[in-house]
């Protein structure tokens, strides 16, 4: 398994397919120490969710189940993950979270557009 940093955490992985392997090199990390999070996915499970979900690629399945892996285990760490577009504004940020699709970015870019930040 491969050694990776996200989010201050040690994290051990091994992925299969395009999508992660392209994605994965700026997080890559070489501790001694135990890993805090596992993710542990083979390319039998990709293909087993694949069928239940024929629209995905087998790297659009393992992106999926990886990020589950990881945000479930984040909660042990006092992490969570939020699905959200934000904006920083006078020292504050604001998140914008709602269902993909539903203009989150575009809400933070009219944010930018109108208050310059």
């Amino acid at each position: 398994m491969d050694k990776y940093s996200i989010a201050g955490l040690r994290v051990r992985a091994k992925f299969h397919y395009d999508r992660m392997i392209a994605n994965m090199p700026k997080y890559k990390s070489d501790f001694d120490e135990e890993a805090e999070i596992f993710i542990n996915i083979t390319k039998q499970m990709s293909m087993e969710y694949q069928d239940e979900n024929p629209h995905f690629t087998l790297g659009s399945c393992e992106y999926s189940m990886a990020g589950s892996q990881f945000y479930t285990q984040l909660l042990d760490h006092d992490g969570m993950m939020l699905h959200a577009s934000s904006i920083m504004m006078d020292g504050s940020a604001y998140l914008f979270s709602a269902r993909s699709g539903t203009g989150k970015s575009t809400h933070t870019l009219l944010w930018q557009k109108v208050y310059g930040k």
